[in-house]
């Protein structure tokens, strides 16, 4: 994980800085409160990340507003649920328990942690739709999505009288 810290206030009816919108959104990810939309990620702000903040705070007591603040509530307990699941993957990845010693790790860069949580989350929506078709079937659309020939094109005539 990050260092989660907001450097002005996300709320749906204020201007948003970019790097805040994509750590919220990585934050609210890792977290499982952020499914990625169709658009994929991007550093402004969009209904699925107010939503995933207002279940967050809903699921942590906290007042339910979509509004994060610095050094506010939500900042707080996002950061402190994020350093419990880091403190927990250091304690299956040692073997051990978090307190039998710190290991130096290399500074993380928010932007690249916003790309894995991207990928993972990506991985689990359904296969894109096939381009300009809107269909979803894979290889079946891309038959289906094909011009029929002339031949298959033309209505079948009676034959007269023959």
């Amino acid at each position: 994980m990050f260092d989660f810290r907001l450097n002005q206030p996300l709320a749906p009816s204020s201007n948003a800085d970019g790097n805040d919108v994509l750590a919220m959104k990585g934050a609210l990810g890792s977290l499982g409160e952020y499914e990625l939309p169709s658009y994929g990620m991007t550093p402004y702000p969009d209904t699925p990340m107010f939503e995933g903040m207002k279940r967050f705070q809903k699921k942590n007591g906290l007042t339910v507003d979509g509004i994060a603040r610095p050094g506010g509530p939500t900042e707080a307990t996002v950061k402190a649920r994020l350093a419990r699941i880091r403190l927990d993957g250091d304690k299956i990845a040692s073997g051990a328990s978090a307190s039998s010693g710190s290991t130096a790790r290399p500074p993380h860069d928010p932007r690249a942690e916003v790309g894995a949580i991207a990928e993972r989350i990506d991985r689990r929506r359904p296969e894109p739709a096939e381009p300009g078709t809107g269909c979803r079937l894979g290889q079946e659309c891309a038959l289906l999505a094909r011009p029929l020939s002339r031949r298959q094109g033309k209505a079948s005539r009676p034959h007269a009288g023959r």
